[in-house]
């Protein structure tokens, strides 16, 4: 019995710690800078991946399933990563199976995105496209 106590514990945590809309919503402040993508492609996928001043961030889910159409994925830039400041440019990827192992499966869209960085602001943009190879990132606000 003691030894299941620990397992119990163990897996209510962990089940916790993989809820939906578990926390404090992201919300842009003067210390960060919020990217959202909302999936409007036809493609399938699995994630993106954003290189924005050499600091990368990625979006999956937990449990490697894809990423449905409709869907919007958040990125958060922190000021203490790099200054929110001036323009950035921005190179998207788009991750087309689950396997982190290997570098496959990142394919990159064609054309960089290039906006103004300010802190305590919020980017959306929309990915569309029919296929991976004419995917466009769309700025909406």
């Amino acid at each position: 019995m003691k030894m299941q106590v620990p397992i119990l514990f163990f897996l209510l945590i962990l089940l916790s710690a993989c809820t939906e809309n578990s926390g404090t919503p992201i919300v842009p402040n003067e210390n960060n800078m919020i990217i959202k993508v909302k999936n409007n492609a036809d493609f399938e996928m699995y994630g993106l991946e954003l290189d924005l001043r050499n600091h990368t961030q990625g979006a999956v889910y937990a449990d490697g399933s894809k990423i449905k159409k409709g869907d919007e994925l958040l990125f958060e830039f922190l000021e203490e990563d790099f200054t929110l400041k001036g323009e950035g440019e921005m190179t998207v990827f788009i991750l087309t199976d689950n396997h982190i192992e290997d570098n496959g499966d990142r394919i990159p869209l064609n054309k960089k995105v290039i906006f103004d960085l300010k802190s305590n602001k919020e980017i959306i943009f929309e990915l569309t496209g029919e296929s991976i190879s004419d995917a466009e990132l769309k700025r909406l606000k």
